[in-house]
């Protein structure tokens, strides 16, 4: 009987360890939960960024007050999903490399239903937009080749392009070249949107050379 008495205080003595160590372990995981919870929030990125003609890529923070000067800076900031609110014409100088996993809307922020646009300048010696990565969707918004003359076209894409809802493609000039405004290697949507008045020696607006394409409501 002693042993019998000794054997069950044992399996108690156990039991109640066992429960404390779960407890103590399951009160650790919370916390610790927890913590790691506040310190990814902490470093949240928004999902809306503005681009101004009057930002600054050094000084500002891409919100509404203080936007950023270029596209390629709030693209480099941006979180996996967001949108790019152009608040005027934009001149860009260099090209805008969307080459990460990313889903980005880049459109017009406007409170006058005036669609701004982002106008190439001579300094671009390469495509004006590189979409090599994740889904780039343009809205209500004019991609401006200011028909300068050279032997890249508006748009390179080699991922997912989606050009909806009054957005633009035009006076895009490749000479000795293919493909105006867009050159597309990858999947290409066009939904309501106007491609015009660019020229190449094939394909001025689309030269499609191994992607696809769905045109639909588009001119």
């Amino acid at each position: 009987k002693r042993k019998s008495h000794r054997r069950n205080d044992n399996v108690r003595k156990i039991l109640i360890f066992s429960f404390v160590i779960l407890f103590l372990l399951s009160v650790g995981y919370e916390t610790f939960t927890t913590v790691i919870n506040i310190n990814v929030s902490g470093t949240v990125k928004r999902a809306d960024y503005y681009v101004s003609n009057s930002g600054s890529d050094e000084t500002g923070n891409g919100t509404i007050d203080n936007p950023y000067l270029t596209i390629q800076k709030a693209y480099n900031e941006a979180s996996k999903v967001a949108s790019i609110y152009i608040m005027n014409d934009v001149s860009e100088n260099t090209t805008i490399n969307m080459d990460k996993e990313k889903k980005i809307t880049l459109t017009t922020y406007s409170t006058n239903n005036i669609v701004h646009s982002i106008i190439k300048t001579t300094a671009v010696n390469n495509y004006m937009i590189n979409q090599a990565k994740g889904i780039l969707t343009l809205k209500s918004i004019t991609l401006d080749g200011n028909n300068i003359e050279d032997s890249n076209s508006g748009i390179y894409n080699s991922s997912i392009l989606n050009i909806y809802e009054d957005a633009a493609v035009k006076n895009f000039i490749v000479k000795n070249h293919n493909g105006g405004g867009i050159y597309n290697n990858g999947i290409l949507n066009i939904d309501g949107s106007i491609i015009s008045d660019n020229k190449a020696v094939e394909g001025g607006g689309i030269y499609c050379f191994s992607g696809t394409v769905l045109l639909k409501n588009g001119i």
